[in-house]
């Protein structure tokens, strides 16, 4: 059976092995495609489909998010695409247009942040699955809106500083576990070495993105049942690490940063904490009030766009 992503490209999917083989292999940076035909995924008896749609804050762009399922759960089958496009109808960059297998773990992409000069795109991918290690987002991308050009910045759990300069993540290897503070101007990157034990971490930056929150822990299972957590504070400046709440069998994260010397924990309970940076005094609170997002949620289409679906 051969399947058709929107962009030509070409895959087989064999249904004794069930594995998905790439026939042409499309070129590595995206090309301009003008009026392309939209996919056509309208068959709801065959899929299940997911559509959102995000602009960028001078209106310049639009993006949409695509996510596709096979129904019948033989097949397994997976699509995924991102695309964003020019207002003026100029330029169409599809930045994720591939078919997947979903048995074997996958991500759906997700919009991060649009730059202020109006030049770059980021995305990050939203991890499926049961073991989620405090954070499920993670691989930051960075899409050059001007030549359409992809650069992946990688990481885990990365979070964008309120003057909106600097990215945090971890990222993970077979020797080392680092914090990561990204340039999005400069491109430069700082590593601060973590403590062994632990796989992944929860970033929180202070008011002024000078400081940084790291609540850390390591294991795959419940929040209950796994290691107790540790919070960090890192100074952005200088990267000195200090303790602020070690081996805590209360399971509370760092969740929010609203006041310099106030941070605010919450444990699985949905109990909320107020941590006093200056007396490391920790007190209940009320839970604060959602913050308002740096990039609008987004929303599902009103209508599915057609995509190319399976033929024998």
């Amino acid at each position: 059976m051969a399947l058709t992503n929107p962009r030509g490209d070409r895959w087989l999917w064999e249904r004794e092995s069930r594995r998905l083989t790439r026939l042409v292999v499309p070129t590595a940076t995206p090309i301009i495609r003008p009026g392309m035909p939209t996919p056509d995924l309208n068959n709801t008896a065959e899929w299940r489909v997911d559509r959102r749609a995000f602009t960028s804050p001078d209106g310049r762009w639009t993006g949409e998010t695509i996510v596709a399922f096979s129904r019948d759960e033989t097949k397994g089958i997976l699509y995924l695409g991102l695309v964003l496009r020019r207002a003026d109808g100029k330029k169409e960059w599809w930045v994720v247009d591939e078919w997947g297998m979903a048995g074997e773990g996958w991500s759906v992409p997700r919009p991060f942040h649009w730059s202020r000069d109006g030049r770059k795109f980021y995305y990050t991918n939203w991890l499926a699955g049961d073991c989620i290690l405090l954070v499920r987002e993670r691989g930051l991308h960075e899409v050059d809106l001007e030549s359409g050009v992809v650069k992946e910045i990688g990481g885990i759990g990365p979070t964008l500083s309120p003057d909106e300069r600097k990215v945090a993540s971890i990222r993970t290897g077979h020797e080392q576990t680092v914090l990561v503070i990204y340039d999005l101007a400069s491109g430069q990157e700082r590593a601060i070495p973590m403590h062994e034990g632990y796989t992944s971490a929860l970033l929180v930056w202070s008011p002024d993105s000078k400081f940084l929150a790291v609540t850390k822990r390591g294991g795959c299972s419940s929040v209950e049942e796994g290691p107790p957590t540790s919070i960090l504070l890192v100074n952005v400046a200088t990267l000195e690490v200090t303790p602020l709440l070690e081996n805590d069998t209360r399971y509370r994260v760092a969740e929010e940063w609203p006041e310099p010397n106030h941070l605010l924990l919450k444990d699985p309970q949905g109990q909320w904490w107020q941590l006093d940076l200056t007396t490391r005094t920790l007190l209940p609170t009320q839970a604060p009030t959602p913050a308002a997002s740096p990039i609008p949620a987004c929303q599902p289409t009103s209508t599915p766009t057609p995509i190319t679906t399976p033929t024998d």
